[in-house]
C-alpha cells in the first residue's frame, strides 16, 4: 500500500496508455524527433487559435507550419504542409469526423487531442488511436509536453482523465446491474422501501 505522498505523485505525471486502444486500433510507430516538431494546428475558433500559438511561440522546437478548420480543410492542409504531428482542438461529434478523416486519409500522423475531460467523442477518439489528450484546465506546459511526447512515438494522457472514465464505467455497470435486479426482483425494492417507513 503506497503512502498518500505516493498517490498525490501519480497523479501528477502522464502515463502511457497503450491499453486504452481499441482491439483494432494502430498507434504510430516510433520515431527519432526531428530538431523542430511541424505543427498542424486544427480549430474552428480564431480566439483558439491565437491562443494556442501564443502557449506554443515560447516553445523552440515547436513550429505550426498550417492551421485549419472543418474536415475538408483540414486534410487538405495535413497534406499540403508536411506536419510531423496535428493539435486538434476538440469539439464534439463534428471534431471527431474531423480525426476520422484525418487517420483516413493521413493516418501516419500523429493526433493530440485538446478537449475537456467530458467530452465522449475526444475519448472514443483516444481510444481508436489518437496519441495523447490533453484537457483544457490543464497548465500549458502540459501542452508542450504532449506534443514533444507523441513526436516521439509515445502516447500521453493525464491519470486524472482515466480515473475519470473509470468512474463513469463504474457507475454506468452499477445502475445497469439494478436495473436487471428490479426487473427480476421486484420484491426486494419493495419490501427495502417498506421497512425503510
Amino acid at each position: 500500500m503506497g503512502s498518500y505522498n505516493d498517490e498525490i505523485a501519480l497523479h501528477r505525471r502522464p502515463v502511457r496508455a497503450s491499453h486504452l486502444l481499441s482491439p483494432g486500433s494502430v498507434a504510430s510507430s516510433k520515431r527519432m524527433p526531428s530538431s523542430v516538431i511541424r505543427l498542424l494546428l486544427v480549430t474552428d475558433y480564431p480566439v483558439m487559435r491565437h491562443g494556442l500559438r501564443q502557449i506554443l511561440g515560447g516553445a523552440t522546437d515547436i513550429r505550426i507550419v498550417g492551421e485549419a478548420r472543418g474536415v475538408v480543410n483540414s486534410v487538405e492542409q495535413a497534406g499540403a504542409c508536411h506536419p510531423d504531428a496535428v493539435l486538434l482542438d476538440f469539439a464534439g461529434k463534428a471534431s471527431y469526423e474531423v480525426f476520422c478523416q484525418l487517420q483516413k486519409h493521413h493516418g501516419h500522423l500523429p493526433i493530440l487531442i485538446f478537449s475537456t475531460a467530458h467530452d465522449r467523442y475526444a475519448k472514443k477518439a483516444f481510444q481508436r488511436g489518437a496519441m495523447g489528450y490533453v484537457t483544457k484546465d490543464h497548465v500549458p506546459d502540459h501542452l508542450v509536453l504532449a506534443i514533444r511526447r507523441m513526436s516521439c512515438g509515445e502516447k500521453y494522457v493525464w491519470p486524472s482523465i482515466v480515473l475519470g472514465w473509470r468512474e463513469q464505467f463504474s457507475a454506468v455497470v452499477t445502475a445497469l446491474v439494478t436495473s436487471i435486479v428490479k426487473v427480476w426482483n421486484p420484491l426486494a425494492f419493495t419490501s427495502d422501501r417498506s421497512s425503510s417507513h
